[in-house]
């Protein structure tokens, strides 16, 4: 990143005040954990719950920006970025393009709404940081909500039983064993 003049901000380690740092900053890229983006999409939704106008708006603006999304159209200059999203864009900094997830899961709902609302590319992720950070990434193009992408090339992934639990991997359920780099 520095190497292609870009810069790295710090937040002033108050999370209430992290929209103002975002303000300040002006990232184009962040990670961001989904107790953040939860945070910010239940102010969204308190919002709007008071005004039946509001919430009409809204949901029509989210429903158009996710029929786009579904084409692969992601874009913070359509009409309602304008009247519905900027003040949720600008509370990021208004420059964002790319963000990162992670931590721990991200209900659909919030997801859809973020890579909408934001207009950048919302990339999740999965990773232990026993082993190799990120494990599996969610790949350019993929805006189905829901999982975290394929294994990255440098890993294997292992579902294995844990018969202490009663987890079968047959069922869907075990342990995640990883092994790479």
């Amino acid at each position: 990143m520095y190497m292609q003049g870009g810069s790295v901000g710090f937040f002033m380690g108050d999370v209430r005040r992290l929209s103002d740092d975002m303000k300040a900053l002006k990232p184009t890229v962040t990670p961001a954990v989904p107790r953040l983006l939860n945070r910010i999409y239940d102010k969204v939704q308190a919002d709007i719950n008071g005004n039946c106008i509001k919430k009409m708006l809204f949901n029509m603006a989210l429903s158009s920006k996710e029929s786009e999304l579904k084409r692969g159209i992601i874009r913070k200059n359509s009409m309602w970025d304008m009247i519905v999203f900027r003040k949720v864009q600008e509370g990021m900094g208004g420059r964002l393009r790319l963000m990162l997830v992670g931590s721990a899961p991200l209900a659909d709902n919030v997801l859809t709404f973020v890579r909408c609302a934001m207009g950048c590319v919302v990339v999740e992720g999965y990773g232990q940081t026993e082993c190799c950070a990120p494990v599996t990434l969610t790949i350019q193009g993929d805006h189905v909500p829901g999982h975290v992408g394929p294994p990255l090339a440098c890993c294997c992934i292992k579902l294995s039983d844990v018969p202490e639990m009663e987890y079968w991997s047959r069922n869907n359920q075990g342990e995640v064993c990883v092994k790479g780099t």
